[in-house]
């Protein structure tokens, strides 16, 4: 005769194994052609993302989850990249660029103390967004080229605009190229002062008596 102990240990089910760490992700693939600026676009997102340039030409396979990007040629895993959503965005690894181009980047002299340095000539929160896009990517180099779009908003809009526009754009706590644009483009910056100015102006008026009523 079986003993209790037993019939309960069949009845009962096995212990659950541990949940996994992380959160299971779904992977989606898509194949494309690598473009001549050596990047991949992920359709998904109209999302941007670089290879090695020597692979330009070349038919390539995208496999990618909520948060990372891999590009495939044939089995070769060629790029690895964290997911970016930003429509018509750009993530490049300096690595993936041709030699010419990485040269171009060291005779010009771009590193982030150069535009910390030609951000602080404008101002304090000039300079304050400029270290915020610095700081947006793992790779310092990703943001380069927004940090100079950014520079020649001061020449195209004048630097005390851009000073206001980063002033402005400090109290949104959002900080990005596009925002610094749209406020130039739609003079966001100039609607505080002028409205300062209104609020702070005596309006002339019959019944307001100037300082030579009282001499």
């Amino acid at each position: 005769m079986k003993s209790i102990t037993q019939t309960i240990a069949k009845t009962v089910p096995q212990q659950l194994a541990a949940l996994p760490p992380t959160m299971f992700e779904v992977k989606k693939s898509t194949r494309t052609k690598m473009q001549r600026n050596y990047h991949v676009i992920l359709g998904e997102d109209w999302h941007q993302y670089s290879v090695p340039y020597q692979y330009v030409g070349k038919q390539c396979e995208i496999e990618y989850t909520n948060t990372k990007v891999e590009v495939y040629c044939g089995t070769e895993i060629i790029a690895v990249h964290y997911r970016d959503r930003r429509k018509q965005g750009y993530s490049t690894f300096a690595a993936h660029m041709p030699e010419k181009q990485r040269k171009y980047l060291e005779q010009r002299g771009w590193d982030a103390a150069y535009f910390k340095k030609q951000a602080g000539k404008i101002g304090p929160n000039t300079q304050w967004a400029m270290e915020h896009i610095l700081e947006s990517k793992r790779l310092i180099e990703q943001t380069y080229y927004t940090c100079l779009g950014v520079i020649r908003l001061a020449k195209k809009y004048f630097p005390e605009r851009l000073k206001a526009a980063c002033t402005k754009a400090r109290t949104t706590h959002r900080i990005n190229y596009q925002t610094l644009s749209n406020i130039l483009k739609n003079n966001m910056d100039r609607m505080e002062s002028a409205l300062q100015t209104e609020l702070f102006t005596i309006q002339t008026h019959e019944n307001i008596r100037g300082s030579d009523y009282y001499s």
